[in-house]
């Protein structure tokens, strides 16, 4: 059920109130409020955030940057990071980014070798909240950035 979990996830994290400290009851009481009825908008989402981190990163998504390539490791806080950032892209702020995605992926690698915050937020006390709303933060000012360049 780890796909299904990965789901609940994104959409938590994008539809939901990152205001408590235990993602597990986060998820929770955000699937206990929306259990009669998932609107369409939580379908189309997540099929969009998938399809362009599959655009921007390939093979790559999901994973870390290690050395001059990428771990071949799903990383769940990468992720969060990379769906949360892609479901928030416009379409015009997507399509410049779909036209190099190797910026994206050079600007992923740079993240890492500059930013020791956000590395800790993707590889220790990952479900602290604070990591979270970092993660989640940061993705998506990089890629609005790359957008507008």
């Amino acid at each position: 059920m780890n796909d299904v979990e990965m789901v609940l996830r994104f959409l938590y994290m994008n539809f939901g109130e990152l205001d408590v400290n235990f993602m597990s009851r986060g998820m929770d009481e955000f699937m206990r409020a929306n259990k009669e009825s998932w609107p369409r908008d939580f379908q189309e989402a997540f099929h969009v955030s998938i399809s362009r981190c599959f655009t921007l990163w390939g093979d790559n998504a999901f994973n870390k940057p290690v050395d001059n390539g990428w771990r071949s490791q799903f990383i769940a806080p990468m992720y969060d990071a990379e769906m949360h950032a892609c479901c928030c892209l416009s379409t015009g702020q997507f399509d410049v980014l779909a036209d190099r995605p190797e910026r994206v992926r050079e600007a992923t690698k740079e993240l890492f070798r500059r930013d020791l915050q956000f590395v800790k937020s993707v590889t220790q006390s990952t479900n602290n909240l604070s990591a979270i709303k970092y993660r989640l933060n940061t993705m998506r000012q990089l890629l609005q950035e790359l957008a507008s360049e």
